[in-house]
């Protein structure tokens, strides 16, 4: 894991690649579901491990752990487990929990700190009668966040503090039908999990496992282990209403206005600016989860030379403010961004690009997949498939799920070579993953396009609620959030690679020059063509004035299905003649860019052009078509029209691309998915990346059919080889050259078989 021992020439890049390192090779889940003390056992498990290709394990304690997990008994096998990795060659992966999800570690949280543990938002009504003199009484069992009294009708709030007496909201109701409400937080009864939202809360919990470990097992940090991992953090909590008795001070701090009279919008519609509170108050509690257990964790593993990552439940979600705040920025304090791919073939797949774009914003090396697990059909063909999708979409580290030290695994299948399904073809699959990630570690990621991430607009469009929850809970999609779909056609149909923009990236480490926009990191800067803004209610005024001189300087710039006329930022006090000086900001702005006033929008029409003399192009793509988990679906081959057509020239160009027109089945949850999953092999796709002094193109076709066409990459590169993953033979190219749009480009014939993946390696 060292970032120093990473190869900085092609003749270390070479070597690698043929003589596979350990520490580029898959780390496996290891379930200690047994006694972890017949060391002799365990060492013979190990020896076959890595006779199958592994690099190393990620020792997960279950229930059926013996010792008990936490247990002076544990940590004393623990060792003994961890001295026989290192004997053997292998590296360690610290997972943080007994079992998942992560924060209660074995159940010493609410034990030791029961302050520390998770919060609920509760609300509590009380009906008041016109002219009639009213007195609610308030809960003083937990934190009052909010008294308020709202009409049902007008929907006018009033903040009822000044009529708050003893322990009673009083007062004198007027003409209406009001309800009078109380916010409040509680710790949750019977709750084992630590408060996400609080740093502090989660020291507690670092305290009891992180803190613990390296204490215990300082020795072998380093050498043996280099990464920690968490596991499907959630706002866990019923109906998802995890929250923080600190969290008016943060929300005041940040967007500078008290909230406590608009908690209403949190679960109903109040007035006009309902889509600006709820945006602010959900975007509060994305920062504060990053802030907290993520930070937290990072903190401390940064001071001890480790490496944190893991995910969060559904890292899939198409909306993630309600289950756990933000996709991308949660990844912010990672050290290493990750996300898993456990449940089914393809499920997860649209989680891929969001982590792996995560690491292109924040500038982070690793993009960590845990894989495989719970599909209940699991062979060689699908391990390559999966495995090539995730690679192709910026993956660049496997924890392949599961292995078991009883040999019986709970959920379908144990990857092993103690499994006769799996131990003929085991090692060849490792040393193909190795192989691949050895080529897609380090460097930076090319591509032309970036899609904004439309983050504010979904959290303008979440809602809390209060029935109750019937197993797990997942997230209603806003029709207008295509942007799942939109980033489908431009990889699997239009044939291009894209980065999703997180807005607060956008704001901080982009500026425009010569209509080209730039992604101004350290390592993983990049230069975008062509911005795209997906279906969106809500936009930063700082994102539409960046994204406004990247048009009048040349840009390019293309939005689907509905133009953002509202301003994320918002504050109640500042509002001129009753409205958001920013929202009209905004509004002028996008007519500006697009040419089009938001009341003279034709749904009938296919899309809107407009162009200025800098050469700046801007088209409005209206939705056509509904995607499968009811999303609004922009007609994939109109997409193409405009994006291949001479809008740009292209970084890479794919002759007769295996084209998927619509995708939205990916969107599905779970259940959903496994019913309707008819998808048909795979996709095609392909990711650049630039490292020890070379171009990497990698190409993968885990569709049901062959792959032969030309590709063209832009440049012209002397010297060219075919370096293949899956049996390690690398071959000298004869390139060809062409111009294509004025420029020059690179040219190969490439054949590819179904669930077969090559690298172009060029200088």
């Amino acid at each position: 894991m060292d970032s120093n021992k990473r190869e900085t020439n092609y003749n270390d890049l070479k070597k690698f690649f043929l003589n596979i390192r350990n520490d580029y090779r898959p780390v496996a889940f290891y379930h200690m579901d047994g006694d972890i003390s017949d060391t002799d056992a365990i060492a013979s498990q190990f020896a076959g491990y890595k006779k199958s290709g592994y690099g190393g394990v990620a020792l997960l304690p279950v229930s059926e752990t013996c010792p008990v997990y936490g247990t002076d008994a544990y940590y004393r096998a623990y060792g003994e487990l961890l001295d026989i990795a290192q004997k053997q060659g292998l590296s360690v992966i610290y997972y943080d929990e007994c079992g998942f999800p992560s924060g209660w570690a074995g159940g010493d949280l609410a034990e030791e700190y029961p302050e520390a543990l998770a919060k609920q938002l509760y609300r509590r009504e009380m009906v008041c009668t016109a002219g009639e003199h009213a007195r609610f009484r308030l809960d003083k069992t937990g934190v009052t966040m909010s008294v308020v009294a709202i009409e049902n009708e007008t929907r006018e709030v009033i903040d009822m503090r000044d009529y708050i007496e003893d322990d009673y909201a009083s007062w004198n109701t007027p003409e209406g039908n009001w309800t009078m409400q109380q916010y409040i937080v509680k710790t949750l009864p019977d709750t084992r999990y630590v408060n996400y939202l609080d740093y502090d809360a989660c020291r507690c919990f670092i305290n009891l496992t992180y803190k613990r470990f390296t204490d215990t097992f300082g020795e072998y940090i380093g050498e043996t282990v280099m990464m920690t991992f968490y596991d499907d953090i959630q706002f866990n909590t019923p109906n998802r209403r995890m929250w923080d008795d600190n969290f008016n001070d943060v929300f005041f701090e940040k967007y500078g206005f008290d909230p406590a009279p608009y908690y209403p919008a949190l679960y109903e519609d109040l007035k006009e600016d309902t889509d600006h509170i709820k945006a602010l108050f959900f975007n509060c509690r994305a920062e504060m989860l990053s802030d907290g257990f993520f930070r937290a964790v990072s903190d401390f593993t940064k001071t001890h030379s480790l490496l944190c990552t893991g995910h969060v439940a559904e890292p899939k979600s198409t909306s993630a403010p309600w289950l756990f705040g933000d996709s991308m920025l949660y990844q912010k304090n990672a050290g290493a961004c990750g996300l898993d791919l456990v449940h089914q073939y393809l499920y997860g797949f649209n989680g891929i690009k969001m982590a792996s774009s995560a690491a292109y914003n924040y500038d982070r090396e690793f993009v960590c997949c845990e894989i495989f697990g719970n599909y209940t059909e699991l062979d060689s063909d699908i391990m390559y498939r999966e495995a090539m999708n995730a690679f192709v979409r910026g993956v660049n580290f496997l924890i392949p799920h599961t292995l078991w030290l009883s040999g019986k695994a709970r959920i379908p299948h144990e990857v092993s070579h103690r499994n006769p399904e799996f131990r003929d073809f085991l090692h060849n699959w490792n040393d193909f993953a190795a192989r691949a990630q050895t080529l897609l570690r380090g460097g930076r990621h090319i591509c032309d396009i970036a899609v904004l991430y439309p983050i504010y607009s979904l959290e303008a469009q979440t809602s809390l609620f209060e029935t109750t929850a019937a197993g797990f809970e997942f997230p209603r999609t806003p029709v207008n959030a295509d942007y799942m779909n939109v980033i489908n056609s431009v990889m699997n149909y239009c044939g291009h690679d894209l980065t999703v923009l997180h807005p607060e990236t956008l704001n901080e480490k982009c500026y425009s020059d010569d209509g080209i926009l730039y992604m101004g990191n350290h390592i993983n800067f990049e230069h975008f063509k062509l911005l795209i803004i997906p279906g969106s209610q809500l936009i930063s005024v700082k994102s539409i004035r960046i994204i406004k001189k990247f048009f009048d300087d040349g840009g390019k710039i293309i939005a689907t299905d509905e133009l953002p006329f509202r301003a994320f930022e918002f504050n109640p006090d500042n509002k001129e003649n009753g409205e958001n000086p920013y929202d009209t900001e905004v509004r002028e702005t996008v007519e500006y860019i697009f040419g089009i006033k938001k009341e003279e929008i034709n749904t009938f029409e296919t899309y809107y052009h407009n162009t200025n003399d800098a050469g700046g192009e801007a088209y409005y793509i209206l939705a056509s078509k509904t995607a499968a988990d009811g999303t609004n679906l922009v007609d994939s081959p109109v997409l193409s029209s405009i994006i291949d057509g001479e809008l740009f020239p292209h970084d890479v160009i794919i002759g007769d691309m295996p084209r998927i027109q619509n995708s939205g089945i990916l969107n599905l949850a779970l259940p959903m998915f496994e019913k309707m999953n008819v998808f048909s092999g795979g996709v095609f796709n392909y990711i650049h990346k630039r490292t020890a002094g070379c171009d990497i193109y990698y190409f993968a076709n885990s569709t049901n059919m062959p792959y032969t066409g030309v590709v063209s990459l832009l440049g012209e590169y002397d010297l060219c080889e075919e370096w293949n993953p899956h049996t390690g033979k690398i071959k000298k190219l004869t390139p060809e050259y062409t111009v294509i749009n004025e420029e020059t480009y690179t040219c190969f014939k490439l054949s590819l078989d179904s669930a077969a993946s090559v690298f172009l390696v060029c200088r």
